[in-house]
């Protein structure tokens, strides 16, 4: 902080022209005194980056602030360095994962939707410098780094998540993969198998429109993205789906094919736009996928 460098790492800081993490690590009374308080903030005032420590048992077997961070996270935090900040000051919503719909106590209607598009495109869009806010079905992935995340079940429930945070937003993705239907009624207890003969009937009801809604509801500035997972004619119902659903941009693929669609780290996407644009991006791991899709919105909102 004042210029002194006494050993090869200072030596080193004083001469970096690169973007530099400062990752403190000490016990908690150091790291809470006043003079090292501020000159953390003297680094920060010169544009050096400051990662807080975590919490927890420390060294000395105290227990405070002062952990060094997991090494996943110091690493999430330096690659973060190496993206353009285009999207600083936008609030982006996205919606990822399945949502289920319960039968009875133990059974109930859902997909294979893994969430791992609708959380990379969450996690690219921290990257960039969003605010980012992630209405996300029940998955096994935990939330990217600097992303609000908000947990639901059902259709109703990421209906209401997402109208909720609407006006917020300037730019909305509709990832998740929702389902059309549920049952008319929910039963109380188990169906037992023993209680039915032959063949069992259920009754469902079709579910909200989530993107249908926002489309309807969604300002003049809110830039609104949906997905169509479809089997065949990707071209002919992914428009349809755009224009019907009032978006800006659809990004289609063909479920089944291999490396692309659920639960696979890898997607073969087509974006089609509301002014006639169509890009077929080739087989690539779904990070790449979620930046090539922020890259078309912030081409489109600039």
């Amino acid at each position: 902080a004042h210029g002194i460098a006494d050993d090869a790492l200072t030596t080193t800081m004083l001469a970096m022209t690169c973007p530099v993490l400062i990752c403190p690590s000490m016990n908690t009374d150091m790291y809470q005194n006043i003079r090292v308080q501020k000159n953390l903030d003297l680094l920060e005032e010169t544009g050096i980056h400051i990662l807080d420590p975590d919490s927890g048992v420390l060294a000395c077997r105290t227990s405070g602030a002062g952990r060094l961070p997991e090494p996943w996270f110091i690493f999430d935090r330096a690659c973060a360095f190496f993206y353009k900040k285009d999207l600083k000051a936008k609030t982006v919503l996205v919606s990822a994962g399945p949502t289920v719909e319960p039968i009875d106590p133990v059974r109930f209607i859902s997909n294979h939707s893994s969430g791992k598009m609708g959380y990379a495109i969450a996690g690219a869009a921290e990257k960039r410098g969003a605010n980012v806010i992630l209405v996300s079905g029940p998955v096994s992935l935990d939330p990217p780094v600097g992303v609000t995340r908000v947990s639901v079940g059902s259709c109703d429930q990421m209906y209401d998540a997402m109208l909720d945070h609407l006006d917020q937003a300037d730019i909305i993705i509709k990832v998740a993969a929702v389902g059309d239907f549920k049952p008319v009624s929910v039963q109380a207890h188990k169906i037992k198998k023993s209680g039915t003969q032959g063949a069992v009937t259920l009754e469902l009801t079709q579910n909200k429109d989530i993107l249908k809604a926002i489309g309807l509801k969604k300002r003049k500035n809110q830039y609104l993205v949906g997905f169509a997972a479809e089997t065949r004619d990707l071209e002919t119902y992914a428009v349809g789906k755009m224009e019907k659903k009032q978006l800006y941009m659809i990004v289609a693929n063909i479920v089944g094919k291999s490396g692309s669609g659920f639960k696979a780290d890898t997607n073969k996407v087509k974006l089609f736009t509301r002014d006639g644009q169509v890009t077929d991006l080739p087989l690539m791991t779904k990070e790449k996928v979620a930046h090539a899709i922020l890259d078309a919105v912030v081409r489109a909102v600039s």
